[in-house]
């Protein structure tokens, strides 16, 4: 009786617990207390997988969302790189323009010493000095852009060229006396090598003109053999003494330049201009003068041993006393020089042009080709030495 009654308790007790599993209205723990927010979670989360992945046509909205997550982390990754580069190119930079201010200033108080040695080494580095480049570029865009534009050829600025060349060119005319011929070699060797590089590799803006950079220079007793110095400039510069032996001069400019007791031996000067210069006991051995003009030119005492005067133009010239030993004479231009003296040996005169020269006491006696007609128009042509042969007179 009583067993019945409890198991009656019991079922009724069974009956009366609601069927939702929860203890109260809100916080139950029943069996299936939180799987039906999960699973709608995750199948929330298929759905956009699978609408992501599918093969299905996307709409304008996800096709920009695929595209714009693929670019974006390489964009990020290349601006920071970018950024990177410039800071690292801004501190090169910066660091080598102070090096190049700090020995621009070096170069400036060195040259002042009164070390020779000192002097020299100053004029070496201010060539240097000129070559330190940038490149002007929009603002923002930095040296990044400089970099970009120096690598695909962009014409380069030379912050620092014409404070350089200013006080190199300065430094040149400068007198200076003849013990000081070191400096004045460097001067010459640095100077036309730093002027044929600006004009050889367009270093210098066609827009400035900065005029020649040994222009009236001292470079007496310099010594600068071999070396290419052609088209230099060298209007009113003194290279008295000076030794150019075996160098090619090939359109020179040397008006009005002093070229006394220079050593010319082998130096080519086809085509120069030395029109006024002096080159006074000059020796021209096997020097090349072919169509060069020496417009009084004074030639006085100069040796021309087996030179080359092929179509060169000594009108009034002075060559008093100057020696033309196995030169080749050929078409060159003597009228109105004065010639008092002279010694042509062994060198063919017969096309040459005496109009008008003065040939008082030239010596004609070992000349090739020589005739008295050759002289017709000359001054003082019954003072000549010559050969008294019947051919001489034809």
């Amino acid at each position: 009786m009583q067993a019945d009654v409890e198991s009656q308790v019991t079922i009724a007790g069974q009956s009366a617990q609601p069927d939702t599993g929860m203890a109260g209205p809100h916080f139950g723990c029943g069996a299936h207390g939180l799987h039906p927010a999960a699973d709608s979670l995750a199948a929330t989360a298929s759905s956009l997988l699978r609408v992501l992945t599918s093969d299905r046509p996307q709409t304008p909205a996800q096709r920009a969302w695929r595209h714009a997550k693929s670019v974006a982390f390489p964009i990020s990754v290349l601006l920071g790189g970018l950024f990177g580069f410039e800071r690292y190119l801004a501190s090169q930079h910066e660091s080598r323009k102070a090096r190049v201010e700090e020995l621009l200033l070096s170069a400036t108080e060195a040259l002042g010493n009164s070390d020779r040695v000192v002097q020299a080494s100053a004029v070496r580095s201010l060539a240097r000095i000129s070559e330190f480049s940038t490149y002007s570029v929009p603002t923002g865009i930095g040296l990044v852009g400089r970099h970009i534009r120096a690598s695909f050829g962009f014409a380069p600025e030379y912050p620092y060229f014409d404070q350089a060349w200013t006080i190199f060119r300065d430094f040149a005319a400068t007198r200076r006396t003849p013990a000081h011929a070191l400096v004045s070699t460097e001067i010459l060797r640095e100077g036309a090598a730093w002027e044929l590089r600006s004009r050889l590799a367009h270093r210098v803006p066609p827009n400035q003109t900065r005029g020649s950079l040994l222009f009236g220079a001292e470079l007496a007793n310099a010594i600068a053999n071999d070396l290419d110095l052609r088209g230099i400039r060298f209007g009113n510069a003194d290279l008295s003494g000076a030794d150019l032996s075996g160098s090619d001069c090939t359109g020179c400019r040397l008006l009005g330049a002093r070229l006394n007791a220079a050593k010319l031996k082998g130096t080519v000067l086809d085509s120069a201009y030395l029109g006024e210069a002096s080159l006074d006991d000059a020796d021209l051995a096997f020097t090349g003068l072919r169509k060069a003009v020496l417009r009084q030119a004074s030639l006085r005492r100069s040796k021309f041993l087996q030179a080359d005067l092929t179509g060169a133009d000594l009108t009034g010239a002075h060559l008093d006393g100057a020696v033309f030993s196995q030169a080749t004479l050929e078409l060159t231009v003597f009228t109105s020089a004065s010639l008092r003296g002279v010694r042509f040996e062994q060198s063919d005169v017969s096309s040459a042009t005496f109009d008008n020269a003065d040939v008082a006491g030239a010596d004609f006696t070992l000349a090739r080709g020589f005739a008295v007609s050759l002289l017709r128009t000359a001054r003082n042509a019954h003072r000549i030495q010559v050969r008294r042969t019947p051919e001489a007179g034809k």
